[in-house]
């Protein structure tokens, strides 16, 4: 029995250090106009992209928060969230991308968009 807690016990160990590890990009987005969804939707997808690309190995994890949904409100208020604010979260520390992401939605300057934020998660996973 003693084996058995012991066991139970490490292998929580080790999924809590997996997960300590790890990086949630959260995309925050509202109910939006038919334009304006098809802009945050195209965003969206590229931000997703970039996880995908830059940190393949699962590192990054990518969540989508709608900020009308009742059970995001913690989060929404934690960030003071709107409309396409990106924060990368690690535990208690966090970085917000939401400048990034505006410049980008303005130029459309790709390469520097993912610089900048792989720049940044890369930070934030040290």
């Amino acid at each position: 029995m003693k084996r058995l807690f012991a066991l139970i016990f490490f292998v929580t160990g080790i999924i809590t250090m997996a997960n300590a590890q790890k990086v949630e990009m959260l995309f925050f987005r509202g109910e939006l106009t038919c334009c304006a969804a098809r802009a945050c939707n195209a965003l969206e997808e590229d931000l997703k992209e970039l996880i995908r690309t830059k940190f393949p190995n699962g590192s990054v994890v990518y969540r989508t928060i709608g900020l009308t949904d009742e059970s995001n409100a913690e989060l929404v208020k934690r960030f003071n969230a709107k409309n396409q604010t990106v924060v990368v979260v690690k535990g208690s520390s966090y970085e917000d991308l939401t400048g990034i992401v505006a410049a980008y939605s303005r130029n459309k300057n790709k390469p520097l968009l993912e610089n900048e934020v792989a720049e940044k998660i890369n930070k934030i996973l040290k």
